[in-house]
């Protein structure tokens, strides 16, 4: 019938002597999805009466009413639930359609974008009317009605402007506010190319076309732009520690890949990590032991190095070279440094990367020039006539 100028589906409701309009559209979205439908087929009755085949649908409710009398033995509705419990409707099939009912039933119609079959159909005008749904032929045509006890008569069911009327396209268009109470510019969404890894892209199709939606892309839109999203996020990272890393201007100045933190006022400060670690070192002797350990002297060839000691203020240096010794002598050739040495600590000779002695006397120093014999004191030890591998420690001026 007809109300509000649209046509809808009503049925008679005897408790209050009203007609009730059935809401198609909240069906369709609470769709029940434990209902059934079984097919007893045509027989003769005890009195000898021709009963047609009839279709039974069980409703959600019937179920449960069926369920809730034995809780324990109810459990299988579809197997053990018999057609005579309350809440079970019949739909009675005229006998030429038997055949084709089945095949009817499963017949789909597009209902909001999605494909809807008339047994879901018939699903939700059972649940909302009193009496059976029969299947016939009324004026040449197969129809659905419906039984309204107020007449006594069946109520064909329009199901093309049933479905029709209930048809919407939906559509998701997009936004996005780059300031405070700007009202939103809604527009058509475009699919996303050139694509880059990581991003998270979605693709609705409804009856009116495609919408696209890249969620990465408004995802950093929203980080970017959104002052309460980046002051969540950034005291979500000050509760592991109040340390970041990436760009950041403080004052007039743009730092890119640094390590930086906010103060108590919520200002960018830059932290300093040479220094910061050159103090800790500072502060701590032990942990400055343990980098110099680690990280040793590395002598090559004429090369000076410096090794962090001093001797009354003044810096110990290394330096890698050779010396010769001629035959039958402990006089060596002596060595030339690159600098010039305050005094000498140790001189060590090695061969083929093996200690020979560290023992040398007569250390004379001109200019960066220092001479050596082998041995200790006034005794001196000759060895086997050569080149040698020299390593020599001494001050030098701070």
């Amino acid at each position: 019938t007809e109300v509000g100028g649209e046509m809808v589906f009503q049925y008679y409701d005897a408790s209050t002597g009203d007609y009730v309009t059935i809401n198609l559209d909240e069906l369709v979205s609470e769709l029940e999805t434990n209902t059934f439908i079984r097919k007893v087929d045509a027989y003769i009755d005890t009195n000898g009466d021709d009963i047609p085949t009839t279709y039974y649908y069980f409703s959600e409710e019937a179920i449960k009413d069926w369920m809730a009398l034995d809780p324990t033995a109810n459990t299988d509705a579809e197997a053990n639930m018999e057609v005579t419990e309350p809440g079970v409707i019949a739909i009675n099939v005229v006998g030429d359609v038997v055949e084709n009912f089945e095949y009817i039933l499963e017949q789909e119609i597009t209902y909001e974008g999605e494909q809807v079959t008339i047994e879901e159909i018939i699903q939700m005008i059972s649940s909302e009317v009193d009496g059976n749904v029969i299947y016939t032929e009324v004026g040449g045509e197969m129809v659905f009605q419906y039984y309204d006890a107020s007449t006594g008569d069946y109520v064909t069911i329009d199901l093309g402007t049933l479905v029709t009327d209930l048809e919407t396209k939906t559509k998701i268009t997009r936004a996005s506010i780059a300031a405070d109470g700007e009202t939103p510019n809604y527009g058509d969404t475009v699919e996303t190319d050139p694509t880059v890894a990581g991003q998270i892209l979605y693709k609705y199709e409804s009856e009116d076309g495609i919408d696209y939606l890249n969620i990465t892309e408004d995802m950093l839109f929203a980080i970017e732009n959104n002052n309460e999203v980046r002051n969540t996020i950034n005291d979500i990272l000050n509760e592991g520690g109040n340390v970041l890393f990436g760009d950041v201007t403080i004052g007039t100045e743009n730092y890119t890949d640094v390590l930086y933190y906010f103060d108590v006022n919520g200002d960018p400060q830059l932290i300093d990590v040479a220094k910061t670690l050159i103090q800790n070192l500072i502060d701590n002797s032990t942990q400055l032991q343990e980098l110099k350990n680690l990280l040793g002297d590395k002598y090559e060839d004429n090369s000076i190095i410096y090794t962090g000691d001093t001797i009354n203020g003044d810096p110990v240096a290394g330096f890698k070279t050779t010396t010769t010794i001629g035959a039958h002598t402990a006089v060596t050739s002596g060595v030339t440094l690159p600098v010039t040495p305050l005094g000498v600590i140790s001189i060590s000779l090695y061969q083929n990367g093996n200690l020979i002695t560290n023992s040398t006397t007569d250390h004379v120093i001109t200019g960066s020039d220092i001479d050596f014999n082998i041995g200790i004191g006034n005794h001196y030890q000759v060895l086997p006539a050569g080149e040698y591998e020299v390593i020599i420690e001494f001050t030098v001026a701070p």
